[in-house]
């Protein structure tokens, strides 16, 4: 049965490379696109909480620190669908996008079960994970007018398309209610971007054409803390082993520092005496020529991105509830790239959410089983459009519904839903509805070491 599901998530590892981009932002067309929160889909049914989240069950890729917390194997996929409306003064235009979202396996290298045939147990919890998420996104087709007083009217034709992606393996080990962790990130993708100006006028002018194709390439690396204090603690330690239900306070932290990502690729630029609609009948076919002035090819670069930081709590109660709120600031004005060059300013993120289980052991009665999510989100954007900063905010809802594979081991279901808005009124605002389905595939008999076979 595991080989199978296994054999399922990487197969959906490989389609999320080819996962549909989005039809129209026209904001990604600034900065690195429209980035991604780290943070799966039960995470993002509670406000996107990941500092001080931490669950037996499921993985917390927004800080590796909580790997180590892990009991069961857990693989983890998820789709999401988004329909949006981009206003702009009295101009309305609608879109539709989705496709598979994440793929991520975790495992404990320590947990109860192999622990019960060692001779000599450790003082530690060990935890590792693995997995492929989206880390920004560039899909853009955006047409304006303008005029002078020289050549008269003429258009601008703009669009790109990319996405990039974090290949991450990650490690934390916990002792003494302190665990720390780190990701290593492979940040790979390639962006393709163009540029045509129609003058309308092709006795007279030559009409303008850029094209760019950018991959990315480079490691960067999270750190995560998380600090675990449980209240009320016996203090004979085999009838504290024994207490269900306990209640804990997280702390959490992460950061992340100023990293170096290498930029390949190729930029021309040239003329044509096509118009740009004849040019849209022939690209198809890749049957367009046009004349090079110039051009930039087999370049090498090096962009910065920017470092990060993060701290959050959470307060639950085992297999009851759970609440937390994070912080999160990025110093986006370090951001640097020679080849796109472009001001963006410094962001903030702020995010609280909360998990309800009426009755985990409830087995004749589904509804109080579910695990019940809801959260909210508000933060900057680091892209500055006619010398305004955009926003994002947002309302979630979540469910998660317990399924019950072979050995009892409980998985799950999980649904989540998301209204919000993005952008500026006085530029572009996006409102915006997100749905999404997750799952996640407990297993415990992975490195559980058996005395027969």
């Amino acid at each position: 049965m595991k080989y199978k599901i296994l054999c399922l998530l990487l197969f959906a590892a490989f389609q999320t490379a080819y996962a549909q981009i989005q039809d129209n932002s026209p904001y990604s067309r600034f900065g690195l696109g429209d980035l991604n929160h780290t943070a799966l889909g039960i995470n993002n049914a509670m406000g996107g909480i990941t500092t001080a989240f931490s669950n037996y069950y499921s993985l917390n890729p927004g800080n590796p620190a909580s790997y180590a917390d892990l009991t069961y194997t857990a693989f983890e996929t998820g789709i999401d669908a988004r329909i949006s409306q981009l206003t702009s003064g009295d101009e309305t235009y609608n879109k539709s996008t989705g496709g598979l979202s994440y793929f991520a396996i975790g495992f404990p290298v320590f947990n109860p079960l192999n622990r019960m045939t060692k001779k000599k147990d450790y003082p530690f919890d060990w935890g590792m994970s693995l997995g492929l998420l989206p880390h920004s996104t560039i899909g853009y087709n955006i047409e304006s007018s303008d005029s002078s007083a020289l050549i008269g009217n003429f258009d601008r034709y703009s669009s790109g398309k990319g996405q990039r992606y974090k290949l991450y393996g990650g490690t934390a080990i916990k002792a003494k209610g302190l665990s720390f962790g780190v990701n290593f990130n492979l940040l790979f993708g390639k962006v393709n971007r163009e540029l045509f100006v129609d003058f309308n006028n092709t006795t007279e002018y030559w009409n303008d054409i850029s094209t760019s194709g950018i991959s990315a390439s480079g490691l960067v690396l999270d750190l995560g803390l998380q600090y675990e204090l449980v209240l009320n603690k016996l203090e004979d330690t085999k009838e504290e082993a024994k207490r269900r239900n306990k209640t804990r306070v997280i702390v959490g932290a992460t950061y992340t520092p100023n990293a170096q990502v290498k930029l390949t690729g190729d930029q021309s630029y040239g003329r044509t005496r096509y118009s740009y609609e004849a040019y849209e009948e022939v690209r198809e076919n890749n049957a367009f020529v046009y004349d090079t002035i110039s051009g930039n090819l087999g370049f090498t670069e090096k962009m910065t991105l920017p470092g990060s930081f993060s701290a959050g709590f959470a307060i639950k109660k085992d297999r009851k509830w759970m609440f937390g709120a994070d912080f999160r600031a990025t110093s986006w004005e370090k951001y640097v790239n020679p080849i796109e060059p472009e001001t963006l300013k410094n962001t903030w993120r702020g995010s609280f959410g909360f998990e309800v289980t009426p009755n985990e052991r409830a087995f004749n009665a589904f509804l109080k089983r579910i695990r019940y999510r809801a959260g909210a989100h508000y933060g900057l954007d680091p892209r500055v459009v006619n010398e305004k900063q955009l926003t994002n905010y947002g309302l979630t809802l979540g469910f998660g519904l317990p399924v019950i594979l072979p050995r009892g081991v409980p998985s799950f279901v999980n649904l989540g839903f998301e209204v919000g808005r993005q952008g500026h009124p006085e530029v572009i605002e996006e409102s915006y509805f997100k749905t999404s389905l997750s799952f996640t595939f407990n297993d415990n008999s992975w490195f559980f070491k058996r005395k027969y076979q």
